[in-house]
């Protein structure tokens, strides 16, 4: 398949590439995290986590998402198995998880945080939060190993200087980042738990 020199990804999938020696992570998103949260249209009756058992149509971005890592393990500590307990529909990104749940198409959707933090005002106010998952480590933008040390030491350079410019902010703030700082490895060694859920949720596409 292919391969790519840089990629940005989620910390589940910062934590597998980085166990398999596969890509180095070089910058992460400033601040203290990032969490997704479990949100229902504002008027629904669902009020729970529980309610959505055995009857709720629930969007999530992909199967291989971090905000899908982070709600099912949500989910599973609420005693309920996403794949069984629910019906689950898989969109193209975070922007669809939220654009479906605001158009009625689904029950629930989950979705990170900064996708709802930075959407419209008419748009927040039609979706309630139902749960929110726990605050995991940020997404980083990583190398691959077989990069030279001196070319993975420019871009370093560039991603830390990045923000600098008016249009890049702009991006970032588009984004929902509240910008790039060096990135604490420390943050990234807690998360086995979703390096391993990601490492599942591969072998069932295989499956």
């Amino acid at each position: 398949g292919t391969t790519y020199d840089i990629i940005l990804t989620g910390g589940d999938t910062v934590q597998l590439l980085r166990e398999r020696d596969l890509y180095q992570p070089l910058v992460q998103m400033a601040g203290p995290g990032i969490f997704a949260v479990i949100a229902v249209q504002a008027d629904s009756a669902y009020e729970t986590l529980d309610d959505l058992r055995d009857e709720a149509t629930v969007a999530t971005a992909d199967l291989l998402a971090y905000s899908t890592g982070l709600g099912f393990r949500r989910l599973r500590a609420a005693g309920i198995d996403p794949q069984n307990d629910l019906d689950l529909v898989y969109v193209p990104s975070q922007s669809a998880a939220l654009a479906v749940l605001t158009h009625g198409q689904v029950d629930a959707s989950i979705i990170m945080m900064p996708i709802v933090r930075t959407a419209a005002p008419e748009v927040r106010d039609r979706i309630r939060v139902i749960a929110e998952t726990e605050l995991a480590p940020p997404p980083a933008i990583s190398v691959s190993t077989a990069m030279p040390p001196d070319l993975t030491d420019r871009i370093h350079q560039f991603f830390l200087s990045f923000e600098d410019s008016e249009g890049s902010s702009a991006m970032l703030k588009d984004m929902g980042w509240p910008g790039l700082i060096p990135v604490r490895i420390s943050d990234y060694d807690a998360l086995d738990w979703a390096a391993d859920s990601m490492a599942e949720r591969l072998n069932s596409l295989a499956d």
